[in-house]
């Protein structure tokens, strides 16, 4: 898969926070990018039908069991529940 570039803009109060946020874990390079996509995916993932956001988290490459102890999967499980219990994602 190929990478594109972005130019965003935030206000400087957020960047400073994800940079010191990043910091506290080690930042490496490409951090910033790593995080942001991220979140544009777990984004994105909440916006469809809870019945195809199994078969999403599978092409987003995150792993379908829910007990491998993955952050991501741990997220789309409790988003799962929470959807069809009709509660906050």
């Amino acid at each position: 898969m190929s990478n594109v570039r972005w130019s965003i803009v935030v206000p400087e109060e957020t960047d400073r926070a994800l940079r010191s946020y990043l910091a506290r874990r080690g930042t490496k390079k490409g951090d910033i990018s790593r995080f942001v996509e991220e979140v544009v995916q777990a984004r994105l993932f909440e916006f469809l039908p809870w019945s195809r956001r199994i078969s999403a988290a599978g092409s987003m490459g995150w792993p379908r069991c829910a007990g491998n102890g993955s952050g991501k999967t741990r997220w789309a499980a409790r988003s799962l529940s929470f959807a069809t219990a009709g509660g906050p994602r």
